[in-house]
């Protein structure tokens, strides 16, 4: 498979996860965020922990070390990295959080958080990006610079131990720019490129034998040890459970990427997998909105608490569709990190 083809399994995988992200959310937000009680949704907050969330963000650097570009120079990529992870998220984060400080009760606490720091980093929840950027940028580094596949292996994770080490505050350091999740993906954006470079094919056989790996280790967790069925790469675990979160990161991707290479042909599927990008950025702004208003129906006890998780999780994917679709024109596609200027220079030109 060539790697700079555009492959339908990537964008139906992506599309499959993006989907896990705002699911995971809805009750996320709902408890965490508006501090609702439910049993339901409580319910469905630990299915989730239990279930996905070992690898649904995991997956996304899998992903992106697939495809990672060491034909071009490392200016290049980098600057098409800037384009097209950092830019959206800041412009999008800074978008959205100037609205939340104007919105009504809202503008005391977040018109005092614009005085702070902190404030001006990449939030609500761009910490995914960032650390995507970051690590990509180390394994650009490591297979660019250091030749032998043992040693990139091996500095990968200890990159990963140590950033488990400050994560979990063995090593206290401010975490500005999300470089410690940066340095526990390290391994995954590796063992992407690896799958790519490896001298044998990786056929939807393997994906199935890694996938039922990960059914039967989460099953068995479950049974033996609920408590820990909910760990991952970035969650505060010690430093002994690495090998266990490396696996199950590495078998639930296997997992995605098998459900993906039976929804190939899936047009709708496809499409969310190209605009996964914006969808991302998009996914709090109207998950939070959703969830505040489905909110009094919940909080009346309805024995059908599920339907209204459900129906603010197609709410607002729908509409964060919706805005990802529109925003797709040649006239705003720099919020997809697609900023050809050449292109954008020939629009001004003719619009004059």
């Amino acid at each position: 498979m060539s790697p700079t083809k555009r492959l339908p399994i990537f964008d139906v995988a992506k599309a499959l996860l993006i989907l896990l992200v705002f699911w995971f959310h809805v009750p996320q937000i709902y408890i965490g965020w508006y501090q609702g009680t439910n049993e339901t949704i409580n319910a469905i907050n630990n299915a989730n922990l239990q279930l996905f969330v070992p690898f649904f963000m995991v997956a996304f650097f899998v992903i992106s070390g697939y495809f990672l570009n060491t034909t071009k120079s490392l200016w290049q990529v980098t600057k098409r990295d800037i384009l097209t992870i950092i830019i959206p998220a800041i412009l999008v984060s800074f978008i959205s959080n100037f609205f939340y400080t104007i919105w009504p009760n809202n503008a005391v606490p977040r018109f005092s958080n614009y005085l702070t720091l902190n404030y001006w980093n990449i939030s609500l929840g761009y910490w995914f990006l960032t650390a995507l950027f970051i690590a990509k940028f180390i394994m650009q580094l490591l297979v660019r610079y250091v030749k032998k596949t043992p040693i990139i292996i091996t500095i990968a994770m200890c990159l990963c131990a140590l950033g488990l080490m400050m994560k979990t505050k063995l090593i206290n350091i401010p975490n500005y720019v999300f470089y410690q999740e940066a340095l526990l993906m390290s391994p995954m954006i590796l063992l992407g490129y690896m799958c790519k470079n490896c001298n044998y094919e990786i056929n939807r056989a393997h994906l199935g034998y890694l996938a039922l790996g990960y059914i039967i280790t989460i099953t068995l967790l479950w049974i033996f040890d609920n408590s820990i069925t909910g760990f991952h790469l970035g969650s505060s675990f010690s430093l002994d459970y690495i090998p266990m979160a490396l696996w199950l990161g590495t078998s639930g991707t296997a997992l995605i990427l098998f459900i993906a290479s039976w929804l190939e042909k899936s047009k709708l599927l496809n499409l969310i997998g190209k605009l996964t990008l914006p969808m991302f950025c998009l996914n709090f702004v109207f998950i939070e909105v959703f969830v505040k208003f489905f909110m009094p129906f919940v909080n009346r006890g309805c024995a059908y608490s599920w339907l209204y998780v459900v129906s603010a999780f197609v709410c607002s994917t729908t509409f964060a569709l919706g805005v990802s679709i529109l925003l797709d024109t040649k006239y705003l596609r720099w919020i997809l990190g697609r900023w050809d200027l050449t292109e954008f220079r020939q629009l001004l030109h003719n619009k004059n």
